[in-house]
């Protein structure tokens, strides 16, 4: 019986090539330049009266003197002559 030649070795597996990296990713764009802001065609005024404080009004009720406070009132129903209370009946009781 001829001698078996030795067995084959087992086949290498081709070596992979590993997976390309991915793309560098690209520079970010500039920002682009931001326009100036339009030139108003002509100056406008501010508007009389703002929200925000602008222009102050008297209105009623709003502490003017159309209006009197609520502590104000109080005082002229006790007082009605607008003087202090010497002169209320009972005042001087003590005497």
């Amino acid at each position: 019986m001829p001698p078996q030649p030795a067995p084959a070795p087992p086949p290498v597996p081709e070596p992979v090539a590993p997976a390309p990296a991915p793309p560098p990713a690209p520079a970010p764009a500039p920002p682009a330049p931001t326009p100036p802001p339009p030139a108003p065609e002509e100056p406008t005024a501010p508007p009389a009266t703002s929200p925000a404080g602008g222009a102050e009004e008297e209105l009623p009720g709003a502490g003017g003197e159309d209006a009197p406070d609520a502590d104000e009132q109080d005082a002229d129903a006790q007082d009605p002559a607008g003087e202090t209370g010497e002169d209320r009946p009972g005042a001087d009781a003590g005497d």
